[in-house]
């Protein structure tokens, strides 16, 4: 069954009408158990939002960047969990990052806390990667959400603006996400950051090159560079060559692949094509990290699963993967959720991964209150 949103249209913006509660029953009402059930406040906080349709195909690359711009780049994004400590001023700056013989360029954009005692020594990092499907998406979008994280955590963080799919598929996105990570390494004394608490953090396609960037780094380095990983709904390997179990009946893949459900991602395999710049590089580990052997320095990580994604299982057989190699894994699937669970800033479910997230960096970075 497809369902429609109506939307009103003003010279100013256009504002999406709260279905009515036959099409809220519909939407909620579909699945066969609550794992598979979205949360009823999440579609309602939702549909509050003032977004227009996006393309009618997700392929449409073109489409989509704009959408962000216009759409996705305006609306409020910060994060409203409860603060754990006041709000703290900011520097922001973007940083050019040119390399390798044929002058790669990408850049950071750095939030650095204004922390006026400066005897409590160096500070924290946080590589930070957007989502966009490796294909849209920059640091500058997600403004309000690295300004939290780095107020909330009193780290610096870097966020990353990896080269795009279809014009930089792979390797250049992961190489660039390396890079950035050896940026902060070699700069930790212009940044007054502490190499000891680098961590990083991916949100969807972000969580990819997260997955990929840790495992680099525990392959190059005897004792990695990484203090912690934090993965957000991680793309981590393309169905066409995952394992099996992750297409038996009962599985995301099964489930979710092909609803039409408009909550729900979709043309994920060939999001994985468009990335990988056809399918000889689906195998390679760097780009589908659950499809790598656990190396034992890895460093610890949290890998958030959305219950209703069509990734889910991608990241609890890659938790498990490493769990069982004797990694540090905290694994959360979140009841109800979405792929795209932190659209909605003032649904129950974005405050509390918040709430999850800004406890997990602070444990893992041993930040001070």
């Amino acid at each position: 069954m497809s369902t429609t949103t109506t939307t009103t249209t003003t010279e100013t913006n256009t504002v999406a009408v709260m279905p009515g509660e036959d099409v809220l029953k519909a939407i909620l009402g579909t699945n066969d158990n609550i794992i598979n059930a979205l949360d009823r406040n999440y579609v309602e906080s939702f549909m509050k939002l003032t977004l227009s349709p996006g393309p009618s195909d997700p392929l449409d690359v073109a489409g989509a960047r704009k959408w962000l711009e216009d759409q996705y780049g305006p609306m409020p994004k910060t994060p409203q969990a409860k603060r754990v400590r006041p709000e703290i001023e900011l520097a922001v700056e973007d940083v050019p990052i040119v390399y390798g013989e044929d002058k790669a360029t990408f850049n950071i954009r750095v939030y650095t806390p204004q922390i006026k005692d400066a005897s409590s020594g160096p500070v924290p990092a946080i590589l930070a990667y957007h989502g966009g499907g490796w294909i849209h998406g920059h640091s500058s979008l997600e403004d309000d959400v690295f300004k939290f994280v780095a107020s909330e955590t009193l780290s610096v963080v870097f966020g990353v603006d990896y080269r795009l799919a279809p014009e930089h598929p792979f390797p250049a996105p992961h190489d660039d996400s390396y890079k950035a990570l050896n940026y902060v390494v070699d700069n930790a004394a212009k940044y007054n950051v502490d190499t000891k608490r680098i961590a990083l953090w991916g949100c969807s396609a972000g969580g990819n090159l997260v997955a990929g960037v840790a495992l680099r780094d525990a392959r190059e380095h005897e004792v990695t560079r990484i203090c912690h990983a934090s993965l957000l709904v991680p793309a981590l390997c393309p169905p066409k060559v995952a394992p099996a179990i992750l297409s038996v009946p009962t599985s995301a893949y099964s489930h979710f692949g092909s609803t039409g459900n408009p909550f729900l991602l979709s043309k994920a395999d060939e999001t994985w094509e468009i990335f990988a710049n056809g399918t000889e590089n689906l195998t390679n580990q760097y780009l589908a990290p659950l499809l790598a052997t656990p190396e034992k320095n890895h460093c610890p990580m949290y890998v958030v699963a959305a219950a209703v994604d069509v990734l889910r299982d991608e990241a609890v057989a890659y938790s498990m993967a490493y769990r069982d190699a004797g990694i540090d894994v905290q694994l959360e699937i979140v009841a109800g959720a979405p792929h795209g669970m932190l659209a909605a800033t003032e649904a129950a479910v974005s405050k509390q991964y918040w709430r999850n997230q800004v406890r997990v960096f602070n444990t893992a970075l041993h930040t001070t209150f």
